[in-house]
């Protein structure tokens, strides 16, 4: 195996000592420029690369963050993750991933492996609220932004999606096509957003609205079986129906279909979140897009701001969404007015 190259390599090569081919390493901007040319020619040369773990010990900085997300199955979750990736990347820094399953004990493991590594900054997506992982959370020594889930007791930096304006924009374009009867296929409201867009749905629908619960998660199979128990109760069925997110109207979707009932005919259904493949579905899914990449940018660069000590423009950032027509949207029939 090939010997490491070292700083005292370097220096011999560029004829300089080991403390100046440090100095350019680390940034150091009083350097004559011939001198950092040389030294800059030489690690290319060399194939030099400073121990990331030795660098840290140096600077105090490892250039790796903390990401800790509810759920890495999830489609929305994996595109966020990937998202903050590549803007991490876009800024010198790796990406520690920890997946905390939707459950509060393993989101406060998560904080306590974070808080044992040396990582610069801690990204999160926070699950179900819990006392543990709310002291933890206010404990860590250091920078911290929480991205799209918010809790209630956190007061540090947050860069959020308007859950409000999500609502209001799916609930004015259901209402536009003619819809009345709008019911809202909610998930387990001890998540936040999913609490949020509930409460904004009631406010929204003037105490005329009607929830449906799913009694599972918030996913496909939640969509699919509260559908499912919706029609065989029997009770008459909503012109349109505005799921929590994407992933549950999916599965209501193919609910609806298994009974025979048409989709946009007799239903129209509206999503959040804009997954991937809403768009390649055999009926487009119309939903209303959250701003991933100008989450993950905006989280990122309110984490870069607290890890170099400098002031936030704001402690928090509310992003907007978008509403995206397709064709799982339409007209209430005549004879459901």
């Amino acid at each position: 195996m090939a010997r490491r190259v070292t700083l005292r390599d370097v220096a011999s090569h560029a004829q300089v000592s080991v403390t100046t081919v440090s100095n350019v390493v680390r940034g150091w901007q009083f350097i004559a420029a011939d001198t950092r040319r040389r030294v800059e020619q030489s690690i290319l040369e060399l194939g030099y690369s400073p121990h990331s773990i030795a660098q840290g010990l140096r600077t105090g900085r490892t250039q790796v963050i903390g990401l800790i997300v509810p759920d890495l199955a999830s489609l929305y979750f994996a595109v966020m993750v990937e998202t903050v990736e590549q803007v991490a990347q876009q800024h010198g820094y790796n990406v520690f991933v920890i997946n905390s399953n939707e459950s509060p004990e393993q989101e406060a493991r998560a904080l306590e492996q974070v808080a044992a590594r040396w990582v610069d900054g801690l990204l999160i997506v926070q699950t179900t609220p819990s006392e543990r992982a709310s002291k933890l959370l206010a404990s860590l020594n250091m920078p911290t932004v929480a991205l799209d889930r918010v809790a209630s007791d956190y007061h540090g930096a947050a860069c959020t999606i308007d859950n409000r304006q999500i609502v209001l924009l799916a609930i004015a374009h259901l209402r536009a096509l003619g819809h009345t009867h709008i019911a809202h296929l909610v998930a387990p409201r001890d998540i936040t957003v999913v609490e949020a867009r509930a409460q904004a749905y009631v406010e929204a629908m003037g105490g005329q609205g009607r929830l449906i619960p799913t009694g599972s998660d918030f996913d496909l199979e939640g969509g699919y079986l509260g559908i499912l128990n919706m029609v065989a109760a029997g009770t008459p069925l909503p012109t349109a129906v505005f799921a929590s997110n994407d992933l549950m109207a999916i599965g209501a979707m193919r609910a609806f279909s298994e009974r025979g009932i048409r989709v946009p005919e007799d239903v129209s259904i509206v999503g959040v979140d804009n997954i991937p493949f809403c768009r390649y579905l055999s009926i487009g899914l119309t939903t209303v897009a959250q701003p991933l990449d100008a989450l993950a940018e905006a989280g990122m660069t309110m984490l870069l701001q607290l890890i170099h000590d400098h002031p936030l423009d704001a402690q928090q950032v509310i992003l907007q969404p978008e509403l995206i027509v397709r064709e799982s949207t339409a007209a209430p029939r005549k004879d459901a007015l």
